[in-house]
């Protein structure tokens, strides 16, 4: 069973409260058909609930599973978008991947729900994709018919539709599949997350076969040998990719060439063998990075930002190709942002206008693939940096124009206004510009400066674990090879779990590669004993399967490493490994924290392990303000204030000791109280004693 969130008014309920009938017909031929139930969430407020469900009676939507109305304060307009995001998070943890679907007419509601993970169309756009789906080829009155097609576009059994009373089949087991399958959208979740998922089980960790040599797929065309099934399905998504873009009149940049289409499924069959989703075969992993080719090739972006190992297989007209994969290394090497919700509304807002055809002739395919990334709440930083110029040559498109800025003009929204939206810019909004602009050059300055909040900094320690010093080579040095962090290691001395999770430190060791930035490695934390560094390629930094993997050469000549060679030589028990770094993405459950991508400062070894106050695990002030100060209930800039205030010996402000008075009471050692019982029997002897006396 699969259930789809459908909106209601714009989507199920047009104007004057007239039923979208096409789309009812539709969804409850799905229904029907035991395909999928339906889920109704909408920024109605909930006092209309009895009013809703009648008028669905009325017009015979049938499975209705759920009807969720908003129950948030304020205004519908006002709570109406807020109150989906949170209905349609409680409803993806309640489904999880059997929500399939949601329509809603709003672009930014689907940009939500992409977020989340669950496909989004348009009321028009699912109407054309069932319309396509049960009007063409892939409607049969067989089942072997069916079984035949499902074999050729690369999934497996049928589905059946009711049509006119007559039974119709479908290629795969459910129509949310098939979809998948026709409307290359929908790269699977774990494909478009795949650097937090574990490593592959040692059963699947292959390299090459019988038919496909390592490196086979590492070329543009790849020597490769598929089998006959997976080859019709590859030419079939080729065929089909390319008629729609055709179709569309879309550049010719978006085809994409059949044996790129085998590389790719190459590419995904070896990539299944380091880590994979569980439950994922090595076949599904492997179309699904195809899908998130075909989006690539088709939208001129990729879904997940982190995908750039496929760049060479573009056509070379391509935004994103590279030829030698140099370009793909440049991608690696950004930063992908959290957009403020301004900027993504903006963006939403300008899709909206595009697809009303308000857009002038000049847009560029780019452009809309970027507005999407904003709308979805992400922004590389190469996007930050062309926003900020952009805007600085274009903004005189906007200010003081009034078909652009003055959404009561009757030309409005004029081609300038539908291009600063699509940039994030709400061209309405006198002090928008300079808000964007204020955000895309702090961001700037930041990645040039390599700025450093030592509020946000944090250190972790390890006891050293396993590790090798070499021999002293021709040059005196020593080479000591060991992991600063373990993927994926709980915890431990923090008030919370936490975990790190595998190519956390990419961007920090692609920037340092390529020269941008300078990692040291230091004698506990210390930056004035640092015995090596990346800039002198004496130090070298990898992720492996393992962790973060150290490999440092260590000069006798140095006293700090000679003293850190002694002691892995004699005293290696009471060693620890620890790295600084600055949070970029985290992402909490509960009391658990996963550490996605960090700015990775220094790496260190320490003589006590980490296990002493000497090299207590430090928290930042997003660690601080998530877990001890609501603890305490006090803020966590304050808590930190107070404490630097300490630290430097200064007099406490009234407002530092409110501080140290919350902390007393909330941490102090509470009395123990006595018994009553024992407290009675105590009185007792008492006063016996003194009759006795």
């Amino acid at each position: 069973m699969s259930y789809i969130i459908v909106d209601l008014d714009g989507t199920l309920i047009l104007e004057g409260e007239e039923p979208n009938q096409p789309l009812i017909d539709h969804l409850n031929e799905e229904v029907m058909s035991g395909e999928a139930e339906i889920l109704i969430v909408s920024a109605r407020k909930i006092d209309r609930l009895q009013e809703t469900r009648a008028w669905l009676q009325e017009y015979k939507v049938a499975g209705v599973e759920g009807v969720f109305l908003n129950d948030f304060e304020g205004s519908a307009f006002a709570t109406g978008f807020a109150f989906k995001e949170y209905k349609y998070g409680l409803l993806k943890e309640q489904y999880g991947d059997e929500l399939m679907t949601a329509i809603d007419n709003d672009p930014a509601v689907r940009a939500m729900a992409e977020k989340l993970g669950i496909n989004a169309h348009s009321p028009e756009e699912h109407l054309d994709m069932s319309m396509r789906a049960v009007a063409g080829k892939d409607k049969f009155t067989t089942r072997e018919e069916a079984v035949k097609r499902a074999e050729e576009i690369g999934c497996e059994g049928t589905h059946t539709i009711d049509e006119n009373g007559e039974t119709i089949y479908m290629p795969c087991r459910t129509h949310a599949a098939y979809e998948a399958i026709v409307t290359p959208d929908t790269a699977s979740p774990g494909y478009r997350a795949a650097h937090t998922d574990p490593p592959a089980p040692a059963a699947d960790q292959i390299t090459g076969s019988d038919e496909n040599k390592p490196g086979s797929a590492s070329g543009k065309l790849g020597d490769i040998t598929l089998s006959e099934a997976t080859e019709k399905a590859l030419q079939t998504k080729s065929d089909d990719h390319n008629d729609a873009m055709t179709d569309a009149d879309r550049p010719s940049w978006t085809r994409v060439r059949v044996d790129a289409l085998r590389a790719v499924y190459r590419r995904g069959s070896g990539a299944y063998s380091v880590s994979h989703r569980p439950g994922t075969t090595r076949e599904q992993w492997s179309m699904a990075r195809v899908n998130a080719f075909l989006y690539l090739a088709r939208t001129g972006a990729p879904e997940n930002a982190a995908y750039v190992g496929d760049n060479d297989l573009l056509n070379p007209d391509h935004p994103r190709y590279s030829e030698d994969k140099s370009r793909a290394a440049e991608y690696e090497q950004r930063a992908v942002y959290e957009v403020p919700n301004y900027i993504r509304d903006a963006a939403a807002r300008g899709l909206a206008f595009v697809e009303d055809g308000l857009a002038g002739d000049g847009l560029q395919a780019e452009t809309i693939a970027d507005a999407r990334e904003l709308a979805a709440g992400r922004a590389d930083s190469d996007k930050v940096l062309r926003t900020a110029a952009w805007i600085r040559r274009h903004r005189g498109d906007w200010e003081g124009v009034p078909q652009n800025s003055d959404s009561d003009n009757a030309d409005f929204p004029g081609p300038g206004a539908v291009a600063g939206f699509l940039w994030g810019v709400e061209t309405t909004d006198p002090e928008a510009t300079d808000r964007v602009l204020s955000w895309a050059d702090a961001l700037i300055a930041a990645e040039d400066r390599e700025i450093v909040d030592m509020k946000e900094k944090e250190t972790r320690s390890v006891p050293i674990g396993e590790f090798r010093l070499a021999e002293a080579g021709a040059d005196g040095q020593r080479t000591f090879t060991g992991y600063a962090s373990i993927w994926n290691s709980a915890s431990a001395g923090l008030p919370f779990e936490e975990k790190i999770a595998p190519n956390a430190f990419k961007r920090s060791l692609s920037r340092a590669a390529a020269g941008q930035k300078i990692i040291a490695f230091l004698f506990g934390h210390d930056e004035t004993r640092a015995l090596a560094t990346t800039a002198s390629g004496r130090l070298q930094l990898t992720e492996d399967e393992t962790g973060l993997r150290v490999e440092a050469k260590l000069d006798p000549a140095d006293p700090d490493a000679a003293k850190v060679i002694s002691m892995l030589t004699h005293e290696s028990a009471a060693a620890g490994m620890s790295f600084g770094f600055q949070k970029v993405q985290d992402a909490w459950d509960g009391n658990n924290r996963t550490i996605k991508e960090a700015n990775l400062f220094e790496v260190s070894i320490l003589a006590a392990g980490g296990q002493t106050p000497a090299y207590p695990a430090t928290l930042g002030l997003t660690a601080i303000r998530q877990v001890t100060a609501p603890k305490i209930g006090v803020e966590a800039e304050a808590l930190l204030a107070t404490l630097e205030t300490i630290k430097a010996g200064r007099e406490l402000s009234a407002e530092e000791v409110v501080v140290i008075d919350a902390v007393r009471s909330k941490l102090a050692p509470k009395p123990v109280g006595i018994d009553p019982s024992i407290a009675a029997a105590l009185l007792a002897i008492s006063a016996a004693e003194s009759d006795a006396l």
